[in-house]
């Protein structure tokens, strides 16, 4: 994690000299590393688990056990609603996952790019 935070790090110190209002962190280990303690808000963003669990499956060729046996060994969702300031739910519908980051970036005072 050491050198991933520091290429975040040096790019956050960049984006915050050109103005830029917010920068989102894609950090699946957010919590694992630490860098949490670094971050203004937290967004959790979960999945119904048999969603996740397709997604294993296609994304890493694994059968159904060892997909399963992936997701047991991960944090629960309450791991994450813990420690984030919100949460969306990410079923597979983009336009609905849009419109809630949307609402939640014009919640927290940020404009949305794309």
């Amino acid at each position: 994690h050491r050198h991933v935070l520091s290429e975040v790090r040096r790019l956050l110190t960049i984006y915050e000299a050109e103005g830029k209002p917010a920068v989102l962190v894609d950090a699946p280990q957010l919590f694992e590393s630490g860098f949490d303690a670094e971050c203004g808000v937290i967004l959790a963003v979960l999945a119904p688990r048999e969603v996740r669990l397709s997604r294993i499956m296609a994304r890493d060729g694994l059968d159904e056990a060892r997909a399963k046996a992936r997701l047991a060994a991960s944090h629960d969702d309450g791991f994450f609603t813990r420690r984030s300031d919100a949460v969306i739910l990410n079923g597979g519908d983009i336009p609905a996952l849009e419109d809630d980051v949307r609402r939640l970036l014009t919640q927290w005072g940020v404009a949305y790019e794309n």
